[in-house]
């Protein structure tokens, strides 16, 4: 979930997101990240790092801090989200069927 830290309303609405994240997801199968975006807008911020810090803490879920324009911790919170899709993907890992190409069946039909 992605707010902007320039703008309260985006931040107000996480725990929204969160909901309609957690209404079509598997609660205990879905990672969740938190990113304060546009943080090199030092002037503008109206959410600090602690706020979005403290949140994240209270969501149980990692927290970041990145600029689109500078790059600032931009790679860091794809590799966090790189290496969490990786984990989870080896958890539920499943066998796959193995198709042999020796045995084509042949279809009736167009399809």
């Amino acid at each position: 979930m992605v707010y902007d830290v320039t703008r309260k309303d985006s931040f107000d609405h996480v725990q929204d997101w969160l909901n309609e994240v957690n209404r079509y997801a598997k609660k205990e199968s879905c990672e969740k990240l938190l990113i304060g975006n546009m943080c090199d807008k030092t002037d503008d911020r109206l959410i600090s790092t602690e706020q979005g810090r403290q949140y994240a803490d209270s969501l149980e879920v990692q927290f970041f801090e990145t600029s689109a324009k500078t790059g600032e911790n931009v790679e860091e919170a794809f590799m966090e989200m790189a290496k969490i899709l990786l984990h989870s993907t080896k958890k539920g890992k499943k066998k796959k069927a193995v198709i042999n190409p020796a045995k084509k069946t042949k279809k009736s039909g167009c399809c």
